[in-house]
């Protein structure tokens, strides 16, 4: 079996909770658990992975579809996860960095993992970019 670093974390730290989020069961009707936070960083990673991490390509059907797969409905959220994409990419260009690959697959038969994006600089060297929001 193949697992993710971040499956075999789980896995490590709560096999119930594991065995629960493989399974998708459901939250109990009477959590309050607001999700609001992982869509929006969900869809802000999609929109950059869509892209290959370049202005010119984020295009509105790129964003329009990363909104609606992971259920951006409020514009105050639509807005953020815009902005945070541009603010981003404002970044990666005064940076000079050059994608070299997106959301690249790395492991062997017993892990498994995904880098978000390996950049270049200018100078040729090489960066890997694990994206985080907060």
């Amino acid at each position: 079996m193949r697992i993710s670093y971040s499956s075999a974390t789980l896995y490590q730290g709560c096999k119930r909770k594991f065995w629960l989020k493989k399974k998708k069961v459901e939250i109990d009707f009477d959590a309050s658990a607001d999700t609001t936070a992982l869509r929006i960083g969900k869809c802000f990673h999609q929109i950059l992975e869509d892209c290959n991490h370049k202005r010119e390509i984020m295009k509105s059907h790129i964003i329009k579809q990363a909104w609606e797969d992971n259920e951006i409905e409020s514009d105050t959220h639509k807005g953020l996860t815009l902005a945070m994409a541009q603010k981003y990419l404002d970044l990666h260009e005064r940076q000079g960095l050059k994608v070299i690959g997106c959301e690249m697959e790395i492991g062997d038969e017993n892990v498994i993992g995904y880098i978000d994006a390996i950049m270049a600089d200018k100078d040729g060297r090489w960066f890997i970019v694990d994206l985080k929001t907060a």
